[in-house]
């Protein structure tokens, strides 16, 4: 009797999710000049005494940009970042989101800067993140969907620059079966590019169980760092949206 109840209520919790999510927006931009806009959209997520986020005026168009300074993390994962959770893209959608980053850090490595995820009640938000690993080099990053880290392209890596604005754009359509492709630009050259994969989370006991595959929620600035040395990130102009 116990079980069928546990079934009938996450079966119950699903239902909801789904309900909820599907009066997401698909479409969503912050350039930071309206800070009462910003502060309204955006949820602060903060895991170490010592980070912060404000807006700033250094942007990289307009009056502001907005600011992340993480502490050194240790062992621990040292996160500054804003969170928003108000999206919805499904199944068969083309995405589009673009940025403008500026990093100030002498070491750059396990620096994730973008979540692209949903919110699943079970497991722990399935997603694509994009992160610059121990080379410098900008990667797409898909543990939480028991998937591989997809690589920039042979022959044409680039290094992530320092203490410089640089314009990052991601592009995905979303699938839960290998019909769909991510392509990744720097400063609008194409670094990542894979056909044929699968890029939303597949329902999987103890693994991302409680997904529904529906894209909802967004997090940019310095979601994980596992490093020791200070890191501050200005973002600018985000826009993420559906293309078709």
């Amino acid at each position: 009797m116990k079980q069928v109840l546990a079934c009938v209520f996450i079966i119950t919790c699903l239902a909801s999710c789904k309900k909820e999510l599907e009066g997401g927006r698909t479409s969503f931009a912050d350039n930071f000049e309206d800070t009462a806009f910003t502060r309204k959209e955006w949820r602060k997520v903060s895991t170490v005494d010592g980070n912060e986020q404000f807006s700033d005026t250094f942007a990289q168009a307009g009056n502001h940009g907005f600011y992340f300074y993480a502490v050194p993390s240790g062992d621990e994962v040292s996160k500054s970042s804003r969170h928003h959770q108000d999206l919805n893209f499904n199944e068969g959608d083309l995405v589009r989101f673009s940025a403008w980053y500026y990093v100030d850090a002498d070491d750059l490595a396990n620096l994730f800067i973008c979540d692209l995820e949903e919110s699943a009640y079970i497991s722990s938000s399935p997603g694509m993140r994009l992160m610059i690993d121990y080379r410098g080099q900008l990667l797409l990053e898909r543990n939480k969907m028991e998937m591989r880290t997809v690589q920039q392209i042979p022959g044409a890596e680039r290094t992530f620059p320092k203490r410089q604005w640089v314009r990052i754009e991601f592009e995905c359509k979303l699938t839960r079966k290998k019909k769909g492709y991510v392509k990744v630009w720097q400063d609008g050259a194409l670094i990542i590019d894979v056909q044929n994969t699968r890029t939303l989370a597949k329902d999987f006991i103890y693994a991302t169980q409680g997904t529904v595959g529906i894209m909802n929620s967004i997090e940019v600035g310095i979601t994980a760092n596992w490093r020791t040395a200070h890191t501050r990130l200005w973002i600018d102009e985000v826009e993420i949206r559906k293309i078709n």
